[in-house]
């Protein structure tokens, strides 16, 4: 008696388990991490300002969320020493991906696209990525 040879159709890419994490569909947004660092110098109307600072972007899985911060020092000739500290959580799954919640506080002076009063702040955005 001759074996049975059952026939297989090939699995289609949908069909078949990713071999890998290099292989795994991944969202791009949810594993992008950023680390920046600025320096600013210059001379406005008042005289001259600078800047030290540094951000971590998605550097932190928490769930459903990545988080990351940003932190600045500046000297600015009408207020002297200022600085600033950023929180950020961002939703990386779901119907409200790229949802993000800022939580931070700064001093007097200019931190660009922060508030420019001092005090603790909130913001709430969207990232999108294509």
């Amino acid at each position: 008696m001759a074996p049975a040879v059952a026939a297989q159709a090939p699995a289609t890419a949908a069909q078949t388990p990713p071999a890998g994490p290099a292989q795994a569909p991944t969202d791009v947004a949810a594993r992008a991490r950023t680390f920046s660092f600025v320096v600013r110098r210059g001379a406005g109307p008042s005289g001259a300002f600078g800047a030290l600072g540094a951000a971590a972007e998605d550097i932190i899985s928490a769930g459903r969320f990545r988080l990351g911060g940003a932190a600045e020092t500046w000297h600015d000739p009408r207020n002297g020493l200022g600085g600033g500290a950023r929180l950020r959580a961002r939703l990386t799954r779901g119907p409200l991906r790229g949802l993000y919640f800022d939580f931070g506080a700064k001093s007097q002076g200019y931190w660009i696209g922060q508030p420019a009063t001092p005090g603790p702040y909130a913001a709430v955005g969207v990232f999108f990525m294509p």
